[in-house]
């Protein structure tokens, strides 16, 4: 009798943290897809207001142009910049 109810004690367990790690999942998806996203590098914000991707393919371009220092960060980190 003890076991069952740990079973049922460790399924509830498991369906409350499925949730909570679905929730998280769209969170940072969303996330992804809204324009707040900076490029930065060691001298100065490159560009800000990008989506992630947007972000992704500034990185690259200026990766090209042999600029230094480059990374992806927040619109809000930036802004301490």
């Amino acid at each position: 009798m003890e076991s069952d109810k740990e079973e049922t004690n460790m399924e509830a367990q498991t369906a409350q943290q499925t949730g909570v790690a679905a929730t998280e999942n769209e969170k940072t998806l969303s996330e992804l897809h809204q324009p707040l996203w900076s490029v930065v590098s060691f001298e100065k914000i490159m560009k800000n207001g990008l989506k992630y991707d947007e972000a992704v393919n500034e990185l690259e371009r200026l990766k090209a142009e042999k600029v230094s220092g480059l990374c992806i960060i927040t619109d809000e980190a930036s802004s301490r910049i």
